[in-house]
């Protein structure tokens, strides 16, 4: 733990108001102000100025790394997450705190934990325009660029007009890196609409025009940028060759790509594949995806690593080895990689090498808590306990939030015959980490060498109600219940243990590898003779944590200089912060200038408009409420009170109120399109049809009563006139993507395929825009009967989003049709394993049996779709299928 820097209030001060004198849109100026913070030992303020950092650039690496570094010396983010997970568990509606937690995963780099978190978020409150936004930051993170387009179009749905500019240069980025430069041009050039002094929106413009070959552009936005931040003078645009002419839609992509010269669809689709298979346990499929991306843009370190930990997962700890020193070769102060590569060896019993590598590792990094843990287990092996102890005593002082050390500390005083300090040792882990089930498994084991075998069963089923794959509770469980005479139940514990691993090892060691999900324990027995003569019967806990590797990263040099603390102008800094887009910041500094000047109206709309566009709908509606109280009768706070009202779905009130506002202002045009759109989601289609007509009348050429009428249309089945009224709305914004790929849509669900090519054609033509497009683009080719174009697009589809079961389920039944069922099982081997209750793969699963000659196999596969979805629309062929089938083996047995 790092010493705590006393600083007087005055230097503290002084320090603290560094933050507003640097660029807020400098992610290097808020890291080396975080550096300044850290050696003073301002950690909470070091933390926030990372935050700040990596919210302007997720990938700046270094912010990262000094993020990693403060939370394994401070354990300050470690207690944040403690924190915020103790307060869900007692109320996991407070969805402030989960919204805390999501983030702090998501700076801390633990992306997969931060999804499902955002999500939960999603789920309850749909509109949250933050966790949208962030949801969609680390979609874009991953390379998953189809689910964070998904994210970031929501949060424009929502907010409409008002959307910040950092959506669409967030939009611009994603649309870069999956190949569609003239798109990412396009929202560049909205967010520069929004605001001409972002910096970054320009030089990013430029960087885009460069790589399309449009010099004269380029330089003009990049000397724009630099004007408005000058460091960008310090980052040059890495200039490209104009593309090639379009030849045809599908092979426009792939001649973008390789100008590109990245790959950044092809690398990363493989490596996201990969980590999906590998998180899912299915190993052998990770090996093949993180090969790929290896051998696209080789000698990365990240993908080596990738490649080890697999290996170590398989038990195949030769090749894990040789991986490692890969990664060593490549990074060698790694310490994570020579801890790691020390496992490896651990696991094969060569000690001395496994001591050798956690001591490096120690050596790169005196704080990296795992190498204590492991070398500790290393030095129980050769029969030095004692050494062993002080080990993880250094561990646990470390990081006394660390439960593997415990864990590794009371197996010893268990060996030791030291019972009660073991237990004692057991149970200060519940409280670091309540559903551990080695733990629980761990305190069995006492019990039962004390013959309390009531309380040893107890925790041996809870073990397995939190692993139902934990083979050595099993196990246990079963020689427990053989003591007391229970034969049948020990026998059927037994079976399920063999089944899980055949192999029985009891009382384990836990190693401390750094992976990147949660769901596995890597332990080595006490006895490690036992642990060689079976490498298949190892599990493995995979500990949340980011690799890291520094170099005197904290070492930076600092100019002193006096500082004259000023009054602040809170109202003017929170416009300011708008302007970058900076809605928390604007939002604090508008709620200080409101306790002061709590009837300013202009603040008060201003913190109302940031709440309704942050999903903080109750409110939005107080602080609107509280400035119709300043200025009565308003109706733009009031109209915002009804817009809130509609998102929390209080139809009934936002009707009532635009009724009354209309009463006041008949004439308000904006003010009778959101009352159709209500009349629409309640499907009163008459009386939004009503309106709509009305407002024809007076403008027959706006184009969002046109989009309403066929919104209106389309929810009636009025297809023909839902696309007539798109059709008006396409002469009026013929660049308009979305109304190309709505009419498309709405062409290809009336089977007009030809028509709906064309459509999602353009879609592309303009602005590459919406990857699901490409789906869509394959559908239409396979009902042309194009098989060739269709599994072309289907293929850009998947590059684009590589765990999309419907389109590999697509491919697999062209793949059918054209006799090639090699190819045809791979695809639904890859749909079923990204949804594995996907009732048209499996449907299709049949499909093949049945040409493969294998009927029971087919009829088996029909029944499956008819149990999972009894009432899908594939139910009644599976019928059908399964009566012709049984039919033929009728026939076949008369034979």
């Amino acid at each position: 733990m790092k010493e705590k820097v006393h600083i007087s209030e005055r230097e503290k001060e002084i320090l603290l108001d560094f933050a507003h004198k640097i660029d807020p849109a400098d992610a290097g100026a808020h890291n080396n102000l975080a550096v300044v913070y850290f050696n003073k030992g301002l950690y909470k303020e070091a933390i926030e100025e990372l935050k700040k950092a990596l919210e302007i650039d997720t990938k700046f690496v270094l912010a990262r790394n000094n993020l990693d570094i403060i939370e394994r010396r401070t354990g300050v983010f470690d207690e944040t997450i403690t924190k915020c997970q103790q307060t869900l568990k007692n109320n996991p509606d407070d969805f402030d705190t989960r919204f805390k937690l999501a983030v702090a995963y998501k700076n801390t780099g633990k992306y997969l934990n931060s999804i499902p978190e955002f999500k939960k978020i999603i789920e309850k409150r749909p509109g949250n325009i933050d966790a949208h936004f962030q949801l969609g930051i680390v979609f874009r993170t991953l390379g998953l660029y189809d689910e964070a387009l998904d994210e970031l179009n929501t949060v424009l749905k929502i907010e409409g007009a008002d959307a910040s500019p950092l959506i669409h240069v967030n939009l611009g980025e994603v649309f870069y890196n999956k190949g569609l430069l003239d798109k990412s041009i396009t929202e560049f050039k909205i967010a520069i609409k929004k605001d001409n002094k972002l910096a970054e929106a320009h030089f990013l413009l430029g960087f885009v025009y460069g790589e399309k070959g449009l010099f004269t552009q380029a330089v003009e936005e990049t000397k724009i940028a630099i004007k408005l931040n000058p460091k960008f003078a310090r980052t040059h645009p890495n200039l490209g060759i104009s593309p090639p002419e379009k030849i045809d839609i599908i092979r426009v992509r792939e001649e973008k790509q390789e100008i590109l010269g990245v790959q950044p669809d092809s690398y990363l689709t493989h490596f996201n594949l990969g980590m999906a298979y590998r998180n899912k346990s299915f190993f052998d499929d990770a090996l093949k995806e993180f090969k790929k991306a290896d051998e696209i843009q080789p000698e990365q370190a990240i993908i080596h690593q990738q490649i080890a930990e697999v290996y170590l997962l398989k038990g195949e700890n030769e090749k894990a080895i040789e991986e490692y020193k890969r990664v060593l070769k490549i990074e060698p102060n790694s310490p994570k990689a020579c801890n790691d590569l020390g496992v490896a060896y651990h696991k094969l019993g060569k000690l001395q090498e496994a001591i050798d590598r956690y001591n490096k590792a120690i050596e790169i990094d005196r704080n990296y808590v795992m190498a204590y843990n492991n070398i500790a287990v290393a030095y129980f092996h050769i029969g030095e306990k004692e050494k062993g102890i002080e080990s993880l005593k250094s561990a646990i002082a470390l990081n006394e939030m660390y439960p593997d050390a415990f864990l590794n500390l009371g197996m010893i005083y268990f060996q030791e015959g030291r019972n009660e300090e073991a237990m004692r040792v057991f149970k200060k882990i519940f409280s670091i980490k309540e559903d551990y089930p080695v733990v629980h498994n761990n305190v069995g084991i006492v019990y039962l060498s004390q013959k309390k075998y009531e309380e040893a069963i107890r925790v041996f089923k809870k073990a397995i109600q939190l692993d139902k794959n934990y083979a050595e509770a099993h196990y246990n469980l079963s020689f427990t219940l053989s003591q007391l005479g229970r034969y049948d139940e020990a026998l059927e514990e037994t079976k399920k243990a063999l089944e899980i691993e055949p192999y029985y090892t009891s009382n384990r060691f836990k190693l401390g590898v750094d992976f990147y999900a949660d769901n596995l324990d890597l332990l080595v027995s006490k006895d490690l003779s036992k642990e060689l003569s079976s490498s298949e019967e190892n599990l493995f806990l995979i500990d949340i944590e980011k690799d890291v590797e520094f170099s005197n990263i904290f070492d930076v040099e600092t100019e002193e200089e006096k500082v004259i603390i000023s009054e602040k102008n809170y109202l003017e800094l929170a416009k300011e912060s708008i302007d970058r887009g900076d809605r928390k910041e604007a939002e604090n500094y508008l709620r200080e200038h409101l306790r002061n000047n709590d009837k300013d109206f202009e603040a008060l709309k201003l913190l109302g408009i940031l709440y309704y566009n942050g999903g903080l709908w109750e409110k939005a509606v107080s602080v609107f409420q509280k400035a119709n109280a300043v200025s009565p009768n308003n109706i733009e706070m009031l109209y915002g009170i009804a817009k809130c009202y509609r998102a929390m779905s209080r139809i009934e009130e936002a009707e009532k109120l635009v009724n009354e506002l209309l009463s006041q202002s008949p004439e308000n045009f904006e003010l009778l399109l959101f009352l159709s759109e209500l009349y629409i989601e309640e499907s009163r289609f008459m009386d939004a049809e009503n309106i709509l007509n009305e407002c024809y009348k007076k403008e027959p050429k706006e184009l969002k009563v046109l989009i309403n009428f066929a919104k209106l249309c389309e929810r009636e089945g009025r297809i023909k006139e839902a696309m007539s009224y798109l059709n008006d709305a396409k002469k009026l914004s013929p660049d308009s993507p979305s109304i190309h790929f709505n009419l498309g849509k709405l062409l290809l669900n009336s089977s007009h395929y030809e028509e709906a090519l064309d459509e999602y054609n353009k879609v592309i033509e303009m602005n590459e825009n919406n990857t699901s497009v490409y789906r869509y683009l394959g559908i239409c080719y396979k009902a042309l009967s194009k098989p060739d174009l269709a599994i072309s697009s289907f293929k850009m589809a998947v590059d684009a989003d590589p765990l999309n079961s419907e389109v590999f389920t697509e491919m697999a039944e062209i793949y059918i049709n054209n006799e090639e069922y090699i190819n045809a099982r791979e695809a639904l081997e890859k749909a079923l394993k990204i949804e594995k209750n996907n009732s048209k793969a499996i449907y299709l699963n049949g499909i093949l049996a049945a040409k493969e000659g294998n009927i029971l196999e087919a009829i088996r596969k029909w029944e499956e779709v008819i149990t999972i979805d009894p009432k899908g629309h594939l139910v009644e062929d599976a019928k059908k299928s399964i009566y012709i089938a049984q039919n033929w083996v009728k026939i076949l047995e008369k034979r």
